[in-house]
């Protein structure tokens, strides 16, 4: 079908980590999978019920409208809570229940790795029980409008699936692009200081996050024109803060700007590469005020991500 992604994954992470790109780019995007799991969080909530490939799954904790509850994104479905909805996209986890038989040629189900009784227990006969598991991932797999990604447990019947499915190439980075504030700094007074305001794009891969909570950040060498790196820099704590001027006229002026950030050091010393401060890693945090309209400025907190290196700023 023209524009309908179907896509098998060799590594469960990705497959999640791309479920959730496209989530946050059009919502309604759902993990399910077969019941080849017991639901052993459903009387201690501490405990995984799918551990696989490395990661460590929870089924549903809501049996009604759970598509549409608030952690459904960071929770496993099963028929029973996605049947006669519609998603953008699923995510479809094939457990261990379900191989190929490659003597036979034929796709089989393994009854003792089924653990849902209401299925298992009411139908006794075996062709009967093939036929009604291969209907549940028939239907899971139709849940998705715009696309369908697919992690199989079973390696034989990965390698069937092989043969009808594009695979998932993690070297090959999405199209989709996401719109973020692009700033340029100025040092005052040791603060880095919005100047300027522009846009850029980026990828949705380098966004682990809602791209609300990012902004990229520019300094120029003092004096000069010359563009430098460009830091990607998420969001982990903001405060509105009014002018001095306001705050002059405010009784409490001595507590708000008595603000002691707790979590970030700032750093306004150039590096000799980038013109980016020295102390920028990876692992370190800097405050930078935005200015707004109306007499009222944004101070943020960012931990720097990544760096994106030098790219023209538009005034």
């Amino acid at each position: 079908m023209k524009g309908y992604e179907l896509c098998l994954f060799d590594d469960l992470s990705d497959l999640i980590q791309q479920l959730e790109i496209k989530e946050r780019h059009f919502g309604l995007c759902r993990l399910v999978a077969g019941y080849a799991w017991p639901w052993v969080s459903k009387k201690n909530k501490s405990l995984f019920d799918i551990q696989l490939d490395g990661v460590e799954l929870r089924w549903n904790t809501k049996t009604e409208d759970w598509i549409n509850s608030e952690n459904a994104r960071y929770e496993v479905g099963c028929i029973h809570t996605v049947q006669g909805y519609d998603l953008n996209y699923v995510g479809v986890i094939f457990g261990p229940e379900i191989t190929f038989n490659t003597q036979t040629g034929l796709i089989e189900v393994i009854k003792s790795n089924y653990k849902d009784r209401t299925g298992k227990d009411s139908i006794k006969d075996p062709q009967e029980l093939d036929r009604y598991i291969k209907h549940i991932y028939s239907t899971m797999m139709l849940r998705g409008i715009k696309g369908a990604f697919v992690y199989v447990a079973d390696p034989a019947l990965r390698t069937y699936f092989e043969k009808y499915m594009d695979k998932y190439d993690p070297s090959i980075k999405s199209n989709h692009r996401v719109e973020v504030p692009l700033i340029q700094l100025s040092v005052e007074n040791e603060q880095l200081v919005e100047k300027y305001a522009s846009t850029m794009y980026l990828r949705e891969e380098d966004l682990q996050g809602n791209s609300h909570d990012f902004i990229a950040c520019q300094i120029q060498k003092d004096g000069s024109d010359e563009n430098g790196a460009v830091a990607l820099i998420q969001i982990v704590h903001e405060e509105i803060v009014a002018t001095e001027q306001n705050l002059s006229d405010r009784s409490d002026a001595k507590a708000s700007t008595a603000f002691q950030w707790q979590v970030a050091e700032q750093h306004a010393f150039y590096g000799k590469e980038n013109w980016l401060p020295s102390s920028l890693t990876m692992s370190r945090y800097v405050v930078i005020r935005l200015k707004n309209k109306g007499g009222i400025n944004r101070t943020v907190v960012g931990r720097i991500e990544k760096l994106l290196g030098g790219v023209a700023f538009n005034k």
